[in-house]
């Protein structure tokens, strides 16, 4: 789909990837079990596979575009800088808010 699209045309994009990150990290032991068993049964994307997917963002990406990248709390302290090696994207900024609750979701 990106391939698709003309480089340099489109001024945003949103990119929340599926990923197990903190899933594999915590090892709850009971995911598909008793937790997350709609999350457990779609299939997770590699590393390569996000960092393909950036870098085709980052080439339809306008040089002044942005790309709002969707991460968990183990990414967001453990760093995504790899994801954006090579691709001319920097980290700009954060957004964060309060969703009153707490889990994921």
């Amino acid at each position: 789909m990106l391939a698709k699209l003309e480089p340099h045309s489109i001024p945003l994009c949103i990119f929340d990837p599926q990923y197990r990150g903190i899933l594999d990290k915590m090892r709850y032991g009971n995911e598909g079990v008793s937790r997350g068993r709609k999350r457990s049964m779609l299939s997770q994307m590699s590393e390569t596979t996000i960092v393909q997917f950036i870098n085709g963002i980052s080439d339809a990406l306008m040089p002044s575009g942005h790309l709002f990248l969707w991460v968990d709390k183990f990414h967001l302290c453990t760093g995504v800088r790899g994801w954006l090696e090579n691709n001319g994207l920097e980290i700009v900024d954060l957004v964060t808010w309060n969703k009153k609750r707490m889990g994921m979701g």
